[in-house]
């Protein structure tokens, strides 16, 4: 019998632990199981955290580079129609 179940969400498809067949089983085999799946879970979690901060890493970056170019500075548009 298998404990895991096929689900998908909106990036694709995963398998995971079904935690209602995983309480039909005796205590020792879910220690055993949840033994492993717990570090599973923060491995995939500490490997999810990865794009986040290489994004704050960039805007971190564009933030520093424009302040040293002096900031953002307004530019005025022209007004009216037609003008060359």
């Amino acid at each position: 019998e298998t404990i895991s179940k096929r689900d998908t969400y909106l990036l694709g498809s995963y398998e995971a632990i079904d935690g209602d067949k995983l309480k039909t089983l005796p205590q020792e085999q879910q220690d055993s199981i949840n033994a492993v799946a717990t570090p599973a879970k923060q491995d995939a979690l500490s490997k999810m955290t990865v794009f986040p901060l290489g994004m704050l890493a960039c805007y971190i970056g564009l933030m520093l580079y424009f302040r040293s170019r002096g900031g953002y500075k307004p530019v005025e548009l022209a007004c009216g129609g037609g003008g060359h």
